[in-house]
């Protein structure tokens, strides 16, 4: 049987609303299907530096999800939207602290759960 699996589309990283975002790392299937856990997401004004306060921090091949927000809102406030919600954006972590973002197609293959 022969199976292919479809690359990753990344565009470079476009300049990101000011706000707050919540961000959420990804668990990406070996089907290719993706979940987060908003458990461990982080509030923050800048999108690396709710990642390098979660406990995975930077690592290669980590992707993450983020939720974008005019004001800055309490923990249970973001993850009840991003329950509600698609996310803005999907990151993936391509190397050297950079982030890139995925096709927008991405954002319809995950599935949050608390």
């Amino acid at each position: 049987m022969n199976t292919t699996t479809t690359p990753a589309i990344l565009t470079p990283l476009a300049p990101v609303p000011e706000g707050y975002h919540l961000v959420a790392l990804v668990t990406v299937h070996d089907d290719g299907e993706m979940s987060t856990d908003l458990d461990d997401s982080k509030v923050s004004s800048s999108i690396t530096a709710a990642v390098d306060r979660m406990a995975c921090g930077l690592r290669g091949s980590e992707v993450f999800a983020v939720w974008d927000f005019p004001q800055r809102p309490n923990p249970a406030q973001a993850a009840e939207e991003a329950r509600e919600t698609r996310p803005a954006r999907i990151l993936a972590h391509i190397g050297n602290g950079i982030l890139a973002q995925l096709a927008d197609a991405y954002r319809l293959d995950l599935e949050v759960t608390d």
